[in-house]
């Protein structure tokens, strides 16, 4: 039984490494969102490990998004233009040199039109 229970704690802990690395890689794509991947971290290693759960609250990069999220901050208009622009020339490259199908294309136009005005929309305010 103690066997089962430590690697249960070692499963827990191996996904919430893993979603930090998703979060990590969300930080640098803007299609990966980071803070769903954090909280979904944060949950496994609160079961798995205390210590990796209070290293992420307490991470000089990662707990900086997690606060202000639980807090209800919202997003400042710089990294949502950062984020449209960025989100838009990924878009367009992955369109224009990777995806031969009309129809993909259309799909990905429509899908990134939403997620623009999603962003647009969500947690309006902050300053510039």
């Amino acid at each position: 039984m103690i066997f089962k229970v430590y690697t249960l704690k070692k499963f827990y802990t191996f996904l919430g490494s893993f979603f930090v690395l998703i979060g990590i890689i969300g930080l640098f794509l803007p299609i990966f969102p980071t803070v769903p991947f954090l909280f979904l971290a944060l949950y496994f290693y609160g079961k798995g490990s205390k210590k990796h759960y209070y290293w992420l609250m307490k991470n000089k990069y990662f707990s900086k998004y997690i606060l202000d999220y639980k807090r209800g901050k919202k997003i400042p208009l710089f990294p949502k233009i950062l984020f449209i622009i960025a989100f838009g020339l990924s878009l367009a490259i992955t369109s224009t040199f990777f995806v031969d199908n009309q129809i993909l294309r259309v799909i990905l136009f429509i899908i990134g039109i939403l997620v623009i005005i999603y962003i647009i929309r969500f947690n309006k305010g902050g300053k510039f």
